[in-house]
């Protein structure tokens, strides 16, 4: 057999120190590798960047309401002979939208409610809004105006407003779960419950308001030479005629729980339809989705909630 050859031990040497080296080299790229994963997701780390974030966006949001203040400013001087209704109705839908940020953003950070100013017409006294109503188109299941009556008499009321440079009002009253109640009490019965509940209203209103059938489930109410305080009474009294009001099919048959939803919108010189029908829409909607027998109103900027009276009112209509 040939000998056993030996290594060099200096070779050996080398072997090992390159051994050791590479695994140096090994831990230590582990190990960098580890920490910056490891960093990435330090949860102080990424609390800094996100309230960075956060900043940044704060600074944002100030600067263009800033911007949007002084672009505002600069355009109130013009007026709106400028506009036409389409953008007058985007200005006042864009101004709710950022109203309703404004107070979730108010409401988020803990600050208090922001105050609507009351406008001039809030304190100032209605003016005579003289209007001559049409109803001869009328609805024969509810025995009313109908819609097309309503739209009619709408245009007339803002019309009489621009000419008076007075106020006006619309309040929206819709049943509550209608074919929920249809289903449960028979058309027929339902179409009797709803010619009822125009019946009451018609009694809760003046003389000189006008009912009418806005949809199947829905009623539109106009009121001449409104504002402020003696419209909320107005809505209110409406309100609280359909909530204390005892509905039958039958004069002795059993009460049938009927309630509804209302939502008022003020009619106002150089305003659309269009216009009113977006606002009374949209406190209807707030109703709704409050409950029952909830009333909001708008006031042009935003629409407020009318709590209900603890006991029944006294009639403010003159209407029989």
């Amino acid at each position: 057999m040939p000998p056993a050859t030996s290594l060099d031990p200096s070779f050996a040497n080398w072997i090992v120190w390159i051994l050791c080296a590479g695994g140096l080299l090994s831990s230590g790229l582990c190990g960098f590798v580890i920490g910056y994963y490891a960093a990435k997701r330090d949860p102080l780390k990424e609390l800094q960047k996100a309230s960075e974030s956060i900043l940044k966006l704060q600074q944002l949001v100030l600067s263009r309401l800033v911007e949007a203040k002084a672009a505002c400013d600069t355009l109130a001087t013009v007026g709106s002979d400028a506009m036409n209704k389409s953008q007058l109705t985007h200005i006042e839908n864009t101004r709710n939208s950022l109203w309703k940020s404004l107070q979730n953003l108010s409401s988020a950070c803990g600050l208090a409610e922001m105050p609507v100013e009351p406008s001039e017409s809030e304190t100032a006294e209605p003016r005579n809004v003289e209007v001559e109503w049409i109803t001869e188109t009328i609805d024969e299941e509810v025995d009313l105006p109908d819609r097309e009556a309503f739209n009619n008499n709408l245009q007339l009321l803002l019309d009489a407003c621009e000419e008076a440079g007075g106020e006006a009002g619309l309040l929206l009253c819709k049943i509550d779960r209608f074919d929920r109640l249809a289903k449960r009490v028979g058309e027929q019965a339902a179409s009797v419950l709803l010619k009822q509940a125009g019946r009451v209203l018609i009694r809760a209103v003046r003389e000189e308001d006008l009912v009418c059938r806005f949809s199947d489930d829905a009623f539109g109410i106009l009121f001449r030479g409104v504002m402020g305080s003696s419209a909320r009474q107005l809505a209110s009294a409406v309100r609280d005629s359909v909530r204390y009001h005892a509905f039958r099919v039958e004069a002795d048959g059993p009460e049938i729980l009927v309630t509804a939803s209302f939502g008022f919108s003020p009619c106002r010189p150089h305003e659309n339809s269009d216009l009113v029908l977006h606002r009374a829409g949209d406190a209807l909607s707030r109703s709704q989705k409050r409950g029952r027998n909830q009333l909001h109103l708008h006031n042009g900027a935003i629409a407020a909630h009318a709590p209900a009276t603890a006991s029944p009112p006294v009639p403010a209509g003159a209407g029989t």
